[in-house]
C-alpha cells in the first residue's frame, strides 16, 4: 500500500474518531430509574379511567430516551474499537508524513521521534525517520559546501 493510501486511510479513521467524539460529548444524558412504585389493581366496582394523553406522551419520550442512550453506548463500543485500530504511533506518523510531503523535515523527524517513543517497533515511522534524516544530513552538506 503506498504512502498517501495509508494517510488517507489513517486519515479517514481519524475523522471517524472526531466525529464520534463529539457524537459522545453530546450525548451526555443519564437514564435516572422511576421511583418504585406499588401496583394497586383498581376496584372491580368502577369503570377502566381513560387514558390520559399525557402519560403516553411520556411514555413516548422515555422510549426514545431508552433508544438514544443504547445509541450512545454503541457508538462508544465502537469508538474503543476504532481507537485500537488507530494507535497514537499511527497518529504522530500522518503528521510527519504531512511534514515530509511540505518539506518540513525537522519538524517530520519530531513527529517521527514521538511515534517511536509510543511504539518503537512502527516500521513505516523507521523508514521515514531514515529517509528524514538522511534529506536533514544532505541539505547540512549541501550548506557547508556552499559556505565554503
Amino acid at each position: 500500500m503506498t504512502r498517501t493510501k495509508t494517510f488517507f486511510l489513517v486519515a479517514a479513521a481519524g475523522l471517524v474518531l472526531l466525529v464520534l467524539a463529539q457524537l459522545v460529548r453530546r450525548s451526555d444524558v443519564v437514564v435516572a430509574k422511576p421511583p418504585h412504585r406499588a401496583i394497586v389493581p383498581p376496584p372491580t366496582a368502577s369503570p377502566r379511567p381513560e387514558v390520559d394523553p399525557a402519560s403516553s406522551a411520556v411514555a413516548q419520550a422515555q422510549q426514545e430516551l431508552l433508544s438514544l442512550c443504547a445509541e450512545r453506548d454503541r457508538l462508544l463500543r465502537l469508538k474503543k474499537d476504532l481507537e485500537v485500530l488507530v494507535t497514537p504511533a499511527d497518529m504522530h506518523y500522518r503528521l510527519a508524513e504531512r511534514f515530509f510531503q511540505e518539506g518540513d523535515f525537522p519538524r517530520c523527524q519530531t513527529e517521527c521521534e514521538n511515534a517511536l517513543r509510543s511504539d518503537p517497533n512502527h516500521l513505516p515511522t523507521r523508514s521515514l525517520l531514515t529517509e528524514v534524516r538522511f534529506l536533514i544530513g544532505q541539505r547540512r552538506f549541501d550548506s557547508e559546501r556552499r559556505d565554503r
